[in-house]
């Protein structure tokens, strides 16, 4: 079993940001994913993720800027365009039921100087 970690910057759009940007037009829900997943992809490739087998256990440990928005709207957006990234870059065999063992979020005291997010994909070596 091995574990690696990547951080990503904190700005993603929450829940409740994407369910607005899809009512104005399912085009828009389609660029902003594009625009986070690529972000997703920038991290997994500087960190330098080593491919995992089996299923896989994937930790979020949330340093937002301020205490404003609800845990779970922040973690929802995040979880999603991760998953799809990690599998999309075969660090991942699957993101459904079979490919992920635990979903796990931590959420740490604001970081108003250094809001980020950090994630931990814990698994076999390929």
């Amino acid at each position: 079993m091995i574990t690696q970690e990547i951080e990503l910057p904190w700005g993603f759009p929450t829940l409740n940001d994407l369910l607005n940007i899809t009512a104005r037009h399912w085009s828009q829900r389609h660029k902003s994913k594009k625009q986070w997943q690529g972000v997703c992809k920038i991290a997994i490739r500087q960190g330098k993720l080593k491919p995992l087998a089996g299923a896989v256990d994937v930790t979020f440990i949330f340093f937002p800027p301020n205490a404003r928005r609800d845990p779970d709207n922040a973690s929802a957006v995040v979880r999603k365009f991760m998953l799809d990234s990690l599998q999309e870059e075969g660090i991942i065999e699957q993101d459904n039921w079979r490919g992920i063992a635990g979903l796990h979020d931590r959420f740490e005291e604001p970081d108003k100087d250094n809001p980020r997010i950090i994630m931990r994909i814990k698994g076999e070596k390929k």
